[in-house]
């Protein structure tokens, strides 16, 4: 693959999208029941599926975003599966599906910002779409940065852009959802600035917030890195420490480990240059960053938990070369003690 775009778990299964060199640049999806061995699944032959950002688990299975590309427009197919293995098409709209959650039966789907479309819904299983119109709804899908569910919310992270002006330091907004419609403010992060990309996480010992702040000034890129915790989801404070290029958060009942790739030191990004970051926590608080040794080319792109072992997918870029998906997708395993903050 050349990468791993999106991945979800429900119950034990696994499902991963990428885009394989060897089959022609098209999408796949990958199907798993322990996070070990991965199959590939099942997509239909029409229509074409050029990428799938973002899967979702459902109360019937998983759902999908699968973007289809041509002359004239963007178009977002839904995806449905009732065991992460065989798809069928459930229904489309126009647009670029780049987040989907599902809340109290409902199917969310947000857009990328630069389709300048609003965020649509979904109350028959993909079939048909509506426009999303309540105004605290269009408040959060302008500046989405993260979407994570429990239980009985829906929440959302936003914040205003300020990558092409610095000057923009409004807090980062925390928001949550019962239905997907109308959105409550749950509170803006103390001591934040405005941020680019944030993650969020929660697990037996509390929650946590990483933000990375990236601006440019004289077409110099300056990044800063902020982290937050609570205990509840609802009454933040800033972290001691913050990891960096986090693309994931896992939480577990150890603490929390936050993994994403490091571009290194060059100006445009060559997978050669990439590290993986991984960084430990017991509190959320406090982070630290494990060696990098070894890691040289190499990036997990999606971490799970299974029993008292971690599970990793990702990238060795040395296999690039030889255009083989199946030799340069690459899976890796670890003890979870191994990984103790």
């Amino acid at each position: 693959m050349t990468g791993l775009w999106a991945a979800s778990e429900r119950q034990g299964t696994y499902v991963l999208s990428g885009q394989p060199v060897a089959d022609g640049w098209d999408a796949q999806l990958w199907y798993s029941n322990d996070a070990r061995l991965w199959q590939l699944a099942a997509l239909p032959d029409q229509p074409h599926i050029d990428r799938i950002h973002a899967i979702a688990p459902t109360g019937n299975g998983f759902a999908a975003l699968g973007l289809e590309l041509n002359d004239t427009e963007f178009l977002t197919h839904a995806l449905i599966s009732t065991d992460g293995l065989a798809w069928k098409v459930a229904g489309s709209y126009p647009g670029v599906g780049s987040d989907l959650a599902e809340i109290d039966g409902r199917l969310l789907a947000f857009n990328n910002d630069n389709s300048k479309s609003d965020p649509v819904y979904s109350d028959d299983d993909g079939i048909t779409w509506h426009v999303v119109s309540s105004p605290s709804g269009l408040v959060v899908a302008d500046g989405l940065l993260a979407l994570y569910e429990t239980e009985d919310y829906l929440w959302a992270l936003r914040s205003d852009d300020p990558t092409e002006d610095a000057r923009i330091k409004t807090p980062i907004e925390l928001w949550r959802t019962t239905d997907g419609l109308d959105w409550s403010e749950v509170v803006e992060l103390p001591d934040s600035m405005a941020a680019s990309k944030a993650e969020i996480a929660s697990g037996p010992l509390g929650w946590v917030i990483t933000a990375r702040r990236a601006t440019f000034t004289d077409y110099e890129l300056s990044n800063e890195w902020s982290a937050w915790s609570s205990a509840d989801g609802l009454v933040w404070r800033p972290a001691v420490s913050a990891p960096q290029y986090v693309d994931q958060i896992l939480a577990d009942d150890q603490g929390f480990i936050a993994i994403g790739r490091d571009p290194g030191k060059c100006c445009v990004l060559e997978e050669s240059n990439v590290r993986q970051n991984i960084w430990t926590s017991a509190d959320g608080r406090s982070w630290h960053q494990m060696s990098q040794q070894g890691w040289h080319g190499r990036e997990i792109d999606y971490l799970t938990s299974v029993g008292t072992q971690l599970e990793g997918v990702g990238i060795d870029w040395k296999f690039w070369p030889s255009r083989d998906s199946v030799g340069w997708g690459v899976a890796w395993e670890a003890n979870r003690s191994d990984l103790l903050p």
